[in-house]
């Protein structure tokens, strides 16, 4: 199984954790409304061929038990699993939402959640039931290096704290741990990692397929008249008259001449030093600098109308807007127009690729919901055909 166990920690370096992971029971209670009785099931067929080495064990935390909300192939997830979520959304709204609605808001989120976190668990069903030997704790071992470096900064972020001594006890309240988060964290790469084993890709992009994308996505490729330019500026509000205002701006000319006669390359900035110095434009911290800029987009028409009218390398006049006076240099100016196929290719290629590999999980995934047997608190049994049908990315198209 070493190619998987490497798959596995390629994909976690590379791919973003963009797919909801379930958790484990996380101390927290059972939500109001629900029973925590186990619910009666179906029994299970037996598996055939090899036994299925057992996960890894984890040590036992100070949790109360959390209620079974589902139950797929055989697995079970708790509300605990994704109630941490419903808590995180929740936490800035509850003064929002009046108390007698509370368990009823819960209670749906908790359900959307968890028919996300169910394709979680029929990836890994299927990779436990067709890989039954695969060594899950070289796999964990290979992917904890990724989780420390990669997710723990993630999971900072998302529960806002400023640095990993404080997780803990954030997590916590939330309803989980880091412990439940590294094991969502391993059983989702594990199951991203085997659908992308168990599909067959086309990775052949003929010059052929290339064109056709070009010519039939034409307009992703236009791009409008545009420039890119620099700017000094004086704010009124920074002078006593608008006549004083005008001889800053007269003066910071000058100077900015001097610079433009100096620069002999037209296509590089000039006015660097004397917009950091003095001018007060938003942006003049950075050397008055502008990224392009489209025709129109400028509430001030005269500077609108200068960048696209004055020579490239060329100072305007003094312009006047509501806010003060400006001077603008034009740096570079593109025309309406398309970007060349040459240029855009290996994207598209991209692009095509990605179409096709996107295409293929959604049917891989379609294929393994519907012969997933399923049971939520919510629904009870629930027909894996329509499950299917209402999941599919085809079905949400149309």
């Amino acid at each position: 199984m070493p190619r998987l166990i490497s798959a596995i920690a390629a994909l976690a370096l590379l791919a973003p954790l963009d797919v909801f992971s379930p958790g484990r029971c996380a101390g927290q209670s059972a939500p109001q409304g629900f029973s925590a009785q186990p619910q009666p099931q179906p029994p299970t067929a037996a598996q055939s061929g090899p036994p299925v080495q057992p996960e890894p064990p984890v040590q036992p935390e100070p949790m109360e038990e959390c209620e079974v909300i589902a139950r797929v192939n055989g697995q079970v997830v708790t509300a605990c699993e994704v109630l941490w979520q419903v808590n995180l959304l929740l936490e800035d709204k509850l003064d929002q939402i009046p108390p007698d609605q509370l368990p009823e808001v819960k209670r749906q989120l908790l359900k959307r959640h968890l028919m996300s976190a169910l394709d979680i668990k029929i990836l890994y069903s299927d990779f436990r039931r067709k890989a039954p030997t695969a060594d899950l704790n070289a796999i964990h071992e290979n992917l904890s290096k990724t989780f420390e470096e990669k997710e723990v900064p993630k999971l900072m972020k998302r529960f806002g704290v400023e640095n990993a001594h404080e997780l803990p006890a954030r997590l916590a309240e939330m309803g989980t741990s880091i412990r439940e988060q590294q094991a969502d964290f391993y059983q989702t790469m594990i199951a991203r990692s085997w659908i992308n084993e168990s599909v067959n890709i086309n990775r052949e992009v003929l010059p052929d397929d290339l064109l056709a994308y070009y010519r039939e996505h034409a307009e992703e490729y236009d791009f409008p008249t545009q420039a890119r330019w620099e700017e000094l500026m004086v704010r009124f509000s920074n002078f006593p008259s608008k006549s004083a205002a005008y001889r800053a701006m007269a003066e910071m000319g000058n100077l900015a001449y001097r610079a433009a006669v100096a620069q002999p390359d037209k296509s590089q900035p000039a006015f660097a030093a004397i917009a950091k110095a003095r001018s007060q434009g938003f942006n003049a911290a950075e050397g008055g600098l502008n990224d392009w800029t489209t025709k129109g987009s400028l509430a001030d028409e005269r500077v609108d109308e200068a960048l696209f009218t004055v020579p490239v390398g060329q100072m305007s006049p003094i312009l006047e807007s509501d806010r003060g006076f400006h001077i603008v240099r034009v740096i570079e100016r593109q025309q309406a127009g398309r970007k060349p196929f040459t240029e855009v290719q290996n994207e598209i290629r991209d692009k095509i690729l990605r179409r096709r590999t996107d295409l293929a999980f959604a049917d891989k995934l379609d294929e393994l919901r519907s012969t997933a047997r399923i049971w939520t608190v919510f629904d009870g049994d629930i027909d894996s055909v329509e499950y299917a049908a209402a999941r599919s990315p085809k079905a949400k198209r149309r």
